[in-house]
């Protein structure tokens, strides 16, 4: 490796603060937290729907809101059935996905200690920004196939 190529590997990357780690291991711990949840629900063990409730949006207006089915595509997401969780909802799929790469990089940074310069927080800001923007035309776009769904099948 030429010394250009190691300086640029060396800036990739920084040591994380024993607070950055702390974080990244209560983020980790949260992410599967939800996703232990979602396994219960989706084994039976718990009724998810008496924790979220029934969706107010449907039972005033007639048609799904935007959140709807989210769940059933998160029970799907963590019995591996990735593909099943984009067909019953798409927002939910991507959300799961993301959801599911944002604890691996906190796991790498509780346990390694290693934090990647992309998420310094000259760049954070902006990778939040365009993260949410991201999930909101998901979520816009998930909610129109669930409105085609549910206006075909009456």
């Amino acid at each position: 490796m030429s010394p250009s190529q190691h300086t640029n590997l060396i800036k990739r990357f920084s040591k994380a603060s024993i607070g950055e780690r702390i974080a990244a291991a209560a983020v980790f711990f949260a992410v599967i937290g939800g996703f232990y949840l979602l396994w219960l629900g989706a084994t039976d063990r718990i009724e998810v729907g008496a924790i979220t409730g029934v969706c107010g949006f449907k039972q005033k207006f007639g048609i799904p809101c935007p959140g709807c089915y989210i769940t059933r595509s998160g029970e799907a997401f963590v019995q591996g059935h990735i593909l099943e969780a984009f067909r019953v909802q798409p927002a939910g799929g991507v959300l799961f996905s993301f959801a599911a790469l944002i604890g691996g990089i906190s796991l790498i940074i509780a346990v390694l200690g290693i934090k990647f310069r992309l998420l310094d927080t000259n760049t954070f800001g902006r990778l939040v920004s365009y993260s949410v923007l991201f999930l909101v035309f998901v979520l816009a776009c998930g909610w129109a196939v669930t409105l085609a769904r549910d206006l075909a099948n009456r």
